[in-house]
């Protein structure tokens, strides 16, 4: 008990002190190009999407307000797909087992990635979780932000 409160006002704390801010790593850069591997076994390279905006979104199971990310951009998703835009939901430093167990009855819409060993997280110099990158159809990185943005996505079109 004493750890899912110490969880629960880490990650409070976390938010609130991140809150609405843009994250300057990577900012202007080209992406860091990384493979990794769905829930269904298949590999996934962001150089594959080259020529299309794309999403990346930093999640964990254990944080509330990945939580309440992943709702809104399943709700979206739809919308963001119409626009062309892709969408790639990366697990930060959990197991397939976990992963699964926690997006079983979600019907999420969009790729759901692996990250086990954080190196993908280390690449893009991720502060914390939640986190976004808004990638442009050159593959640099435009935006990095802690929520979704419906206008900061459209500028990637």
């Amino acid at each position: 008990m004493r750890r899912i409160m110490f969880l629960l006002v880490a990650s409070v704390l976390l938010y609130g002190s991140a809150s609405g801010m843009e994250l300057k790593n990577k900012t202007g850069e080209l992406a860091p190009d990384f493979s990794l591997v769905d829930l269904g076994g298949n590999t996934v390279r962001l150089s594959d999407y080259r020529g299309k905006a794309v999403v990346v979104f930093f999640w964990t199971t254990w944080c509330l307000y990945c939580r309440e990310q992943l709702v809104i951009l399943n709700e979206k998703f739809d919308a963001i797909a119409k626009d062309g835009v892709v969408l790639l939901a990366v697990n930060v430093g959990e197991s397939k087992v976990k992963i699964e167990s926690f997006t079983r009855t979600k019907n999420f819409k969009f790729s759901i990635l692996s990250d086990r060993d954080s190196s993908v997280a280390d690449a893009y110099g991720l502060l914390g979780v939640p986190t976004y990158f808004f990638i442009d159809r050159d593959g640099k990185v435009r935006f990095s932000r802690n929520r979704f943005s419906e206008g900061l996505y459209k500028e990637l079109l």
